[in-house]
């Protein structure tokens, strides 16, 4: 190793002895310096931290009538923070436009939709644990209970509710509470949640399948 930190600072125009300190760990290159190393070795700065060295391929445009919705790791959006702050890109999925204006109205806008990922059985046998559930970020209005003998709606929502990201069903009561609905109702019973409490609704669930 410190044969080839010799010959690696020969074609760098690295110094030497700082080569071989940071290969025995006595220090470690600053920002600018792993960019430099990176470029010269035709590494991916991030393999330096571990991270696998699959190559970083360039998007590709969807084709005409398919649009490209990002699946997002949501679950640090159960803080109070707006959306964009805590939701992480971790991969994006083709869906066909004419289906998304279909499930969410003519005038839905591709940008402001999301895949997450379902966690948990509350709502089964609807959503089942690790579904891929499309949400419209654009639609947080909880309908009103128009009568006390309805025990649920068709309308499931992604909420921040007691520091968890959910997936269940809301209903707004007279006065403003919320009813939280699980469909598996035996194990989770419904939630009411006072009026003007941190309740944080983040959009409407328009589309899943637990087969993906």
């Amino acid at each position: 190793a410190i044969g080839a930190a010799t010959a690696f600072a020969q074609r760098s125009g690295f110094n030497d002895r700082t080569l071989r300190r940071w290969l025995i760990g006595q220090s470690n290159p600053s920002a600018a310096e792993l960019g430099e190393i990176a470029a010269l070795t035709g590494r991916r700065i991030g393999w330096f931290y571990g991270e696998d060295e699959a190559p970083q391929l360039p998007r590709r445009e969807p084709p005409p009538g398919v649009v490209r919705i990002s699946v997002v790791d949501a679950r640090a959006s159960a803080g109070h923070g707006a959306w964009n702050d805590h939701a992480v890109e971790i991969d994006g999925v083709p869906f066909p436009w004419d289906w998304l204006r279909r499930l969410a109205g003519p005038g839905v806008n591709a940008d402001k939709c999301d895949f997450i990922r379902s966690s948990g059985d509350s709502m089964l046998p609807t959503i089942a644990d690790g579904a891929l559930v499309l949400i419209n970020r654009n639609d947080q209005s909880v309908p009103l209970a128009r009568s006390k003998k309805r025990s649920r709606n068709d309308d499931i929502f992604v909420f921040a509710w007691q520091g968890d990201l959910k997936i269940k069903r809301l209903l707004r009561q007279p006065g403003e509470q919320m009813t939280i609905i699980s469909d598996n109702m035996q194990l989770y019973p419904p939630e009411i949640v006072p009026a003007h409490a941190p309740l944080k609704v983040f959009g409407r669930v328009i589309w899943w399948d637990n087969r993906l």
